[in-house]
């Protein structure tokens, strides 16, 4: 392993996780927060479509995240967007004690207690009230929704961030959200400045190779 990976990474770091589209292969990569506007990518690996069965796109993630883990031998925070709201993986987090901040829709059924010993069932956008709040979801699985401020100019609605980030205050979790948006711009970097847009590579190893180059380039 690349000497260099092994010393950025480490568990102190937030690692941002994110699908995008190379030269004809859907990428799940790895990238490691820096909060100078792009991400740097430490681990990366190809989905083969067409995906066989249901449910094998999110096997795939969960198996990238254990050998990105094996490799490493860390547990970083690991920061995610909408798209991976999955039961499965957000269970698999908390089995191994990893810290997450994933955005969900403000559509997503939580349940709050009720005051009577029970549980309430309702939406994210429905807690009106508080903008930091213990919930369950996923079950019984006990987590936090942090709602961001909303700035009609910016954002067309609030983010609604679930996390099992119960240290961390409220303003520190947005943020690490917030730089989120830096993997994005790094995929914008490969595919424009560095010309991968207009690669269509068949074999998966000369692209891994290609790729790497580009981010160490």
């Amino acid at each position: 392993m690349n000497l260099f990976l092994i010393v950025l990474v480490h568990s102190q770091q937030v690692v941002i996780i994110d699908f995008s589209t190379f030269c004809g292969f859907q990428v799940l990569t790895l990238a490691v927060q820096t909060h100078e506007g792009r991400a740097i990518p430490v681990y990366f690996d190809c989905l083969t479509y067409p995906i066989e069965f249901v449910g094998s796109q999110n096997i795939f993630i969960i198996d990238t995240l254990k050998r990105f883990i094996e490799q490493f031998k860390i547990k970083p925070a690991f920061v995610l967007d909408r798209g991976f709201t999955i039961p499965s993986l957000i269970q698999f987090f908390e089995a191994d004690e990893i810290v997450f901040y994933v955005r969900c829709k403000k559509t997503k059924l939580i349940s709050i207690p009720d005051g009577n010993g029970g549980d309430t069932m309702l939406s994210a956008q429905a807690l009106k009230h508080t903008n930091d709040t213990t919930i369950k979801a996923y079950g019984d699985l006990q987590l936090r929704l942090i709602k961001s401020a909303f700035n009609r100019k910016k954002h067309k609605e609030p983010w609604y961030i679930l996390t099992n980030d119960f240290s961390s205050t409220r303003k520190e979790i947005i943020t690490i959200y917030y730089h989120r948006f830096e993997i994005e711009e790094t995929f914008k970097d490969l595919k424009h400045v560095f010309g991968l847009k207009k690669f269509f590579i068949k074999r998966m190893m000369s692209f891994k190779v290609l790729l790497w180059c580009m981010i160490f380039c």
